[in-house]
């Protein structure tokens, strides 16, 4: 098992060998300079967004998990109600999220942000 695995660690090396040498000689990754002057507007807007995203993702992982588990609980009828209950949780997580996101959207609208 061990020998398989630095087989596969050897395999997996040799094939990015090619994309570090074209990064090299493209002159590579170019620095990221942070910027002198923040807006505060534009920070909360990014942290939103972030935030967001990662709720969106959370909640799909939750989804997809609760799916498997239904999927798996056959005829037991606890496994399938706790399965529709985190997809319930997960829907009502998209939801508010959104709903979150527009109240930003109108507040931002009224106070001419």
């Amino acid at each position: 098992m061990k020998k398989l695995k630095i087989a596969a660690w050897s395999v997996a090396a040799l094939g990015l060998m090619p994309v570090s040498t074209v990064l090299a000689q493209a002159g590579g990754i170019a620095p990221v300079v942070p910027p002198s002057y923040v807006d505060f507007n534009s920070l909360i807007n990014s942290i939103i967004n972030w935030a967001f995203g990662l709720i969106i993702v959370a909640a799909a992982l939750v989804i997809m998990y609760a799916a498997v588990r239904y999927l798996m609980a056959g005829a037991d009828e606890k496994h399938t109600e706790a399965a529709k209950k985190l997809i319930i949780y997960a829907v009502v997580a998209i939801v508010v999220a959104f709903v979150a996101r527009a109240l930003v959207a109108l507040v931002r609208q009224i106070l001419g942000a």
